[in-house]
């Protein structure tokens, strides 16, 4: 019988309809791509950020995030954010390490190391 394509996920066309993708070229799209990680905790480093402050303030507060620092190196910026708990920062990590941006540079996100504001 023939293949129904039909069915299959259509490509979008819009550079609009951006959603979070895994990272192929890091080990599977594992944070890290086997390098050692560091240990769960509540706030994140994102690498290769090009989008502006405010469209990752919104992509990151369905996560419940409290707090954002910034430091720009060259066309790209790494951040720290910290969210509420160490879950919702575990299921940002999930959901936006190798998310795709408008000009096609994907995110890495990991654990930091140290908790933002912590005294």
């Amino acid at each position: 019988a023939p293949t129904d394509y039909s069915t299959w996920p259509q490509a979008s066309s819009s550079r609009a309809d951006q959603r979070p993708r895994k990272d192929r070229s890091s080990g599977g799209g594992a944070p890290g791509g086997g390098q050692r990680q560091n240990p769960p905790c509540n706030t994140l480093v994102f690498w290769n950020v090009t989008m502006k402050e405010h469209d990752l303030e919104s992509l990151v507060s369905q996560y419940n995030f409290k707090d954002m620092k910034w430091t720009h190196r060259g066309g790209s910026a790494a951040v720290w954010v910290q969210f509420e708990s160490t879950d919702a920062s575990t299921l940002a990590l999930q959901a936006l390490h190798g998310y795709e941006q408008m000009d096609s540079n994907r995110i890495r996100v990991e654990y930091s190391k140290n908790e933002l504001n912590k005294k």
